[in-house]
């Protein structure tokens, strides 16, 4: 007698599935959305070959010093700045020792310095992840990692990143 009633109770059968389907296509829609920032951020980027000095580019910012960190042919990992060289090995330079070289760098400028680090396009980050600990602990009062953007052509289809060419060249 209980069931019947319960079973004959307005609204005990039906379940009103409106909100879900509300909730199901704004969710769609942030996730589309969300996808197009992701596409629209991930550009190729590319990293210069070994650089054998440690010298501004020209029109760069006042106070603006270079840190090359490159892998030697032996595998040694070499930072130089300035005139300065150190060697990252195990036992050999340190965080403190690179932290030295660029504080000393600076002292040099008079004033605050702007980092702007350039590293071999085969290094990981465990191992320059050093150099960035050393100039976070260092003087600098900003850090720049340099690298060169591919140009990309607007009218490629998205997901394209491959290098364009000139057609008109050819």
């Amino acid at each position: 007698m209980l069931l019947e009633k319960l079973r004959n109770a307005a609204g005990y059968l039906e379940f009103n599935i409106t909100a879900i389907i509300d909730i199901i296509f704004i969710l769609i829609i942030f996730l589309l959305f969300l996808g197009q920032f992701i596409a629209s951020e991930n550009y190729p980027v590319e990293v210069p070959e070994q650089m054998h000095k440690s010298v501004a580019d020209e029109g760069a910012k006042p106070g603006e010093v270079v840190l090359n960190v490159m892998r030697e042919d032996d595998g040694t990992i070499m930072c130089i700045f300035q005139d300065s060289k150190l060697a990252l090995e195990p036992g050999r330079g340190t965080v403190l020792e690179l932290e030295t070289m660029i504080n000393r760098g600076i002292e040099l400028l008079h004033g605050e310095a702007l980092i702007n680090l350039r590293m071999d396009r085969g290094l990981v980050f465990s191992e320059y992840r050093p150099v960035i600990t050393a100039i976070a602990n260092s003087n600098a009062s900003e850090m720049i990692i340099s690298g060169l953007q591919e140009k990309k052509d607007r009218s490629s289809a998205v997901g394209n990143n491959s290098p364009q060419t000139d057609q008109a060249g050819e």
